[in-house]
């Protein structure tokens, strides 16, 4: 839908609004239920759009994290500095996968996790840090980063 669809909707909304009588809320979004069905497309079910899981995926997914931080709470400059001297000693220590949890942001001013930005800009840094997955919503969804460390990819 582009600007001017989403115009000649409301216009016509609001034609059939001064066309019927105004009996409450109801009446409203059924007009304007039914000027949207005209034309927006039909829906389709995002699931079946899904590409399956890669054999790498998969099989980075059913690793087991060997370490995990937290960054709640802290500052930009203390997280950047926490991430970095993580990836290095967990290279150092021979780690295969680690864990990030950075927050979702649901506690900031803003709304959106500035923590969030912080690791992954780190993470394009570190010569330690290899592939990145965002892991399922029981091990921290969008509010962590799972991390293959490269040491191990090279192996």
């Amino acid at each position: 839908m582009t600007g001017n669809d989403f115009g000649r909707i409301l216009d016509e909304w609001e034609r059939n609004q001064n066309k019927r009588p105004r009996t409450g809320d109801r009446n409203t979004r059924d007009a304007f239920e039914r000027a949207l069905d005209q034309y927006l497309p039909e829906p389709t079910d995002a699931r079946s759009e899904d590409p399956a899981p890669t054999q790498f995926e998969t099989d980075f997914a059913s690793m087991p994290s060997e370490a995990k931080i937290d960054l709640h709470g802290m500052t930009s400059v203390e997280a950047e500095k926490l991430v970095r001297d993580f990836l290095q000693t967990s290279a150092q220590q021979g780690l295969k996968k680690v864990t990030i949890v950075h927050g979702k942001g649901n506690h900031s001013k803003e709304g959106v996790s500035r923590l969030r930005s912080v690791v992954y800009r780190e993470l394009e840094k570190s010569p330690f840090a290899g592939k990145t997955m965002c892991p399922p919503r029981k091990f921290g969804g969008s509010g962590a980063v799972w991390v293959l460390i490269r040491d191990y990819l090279s192996r």
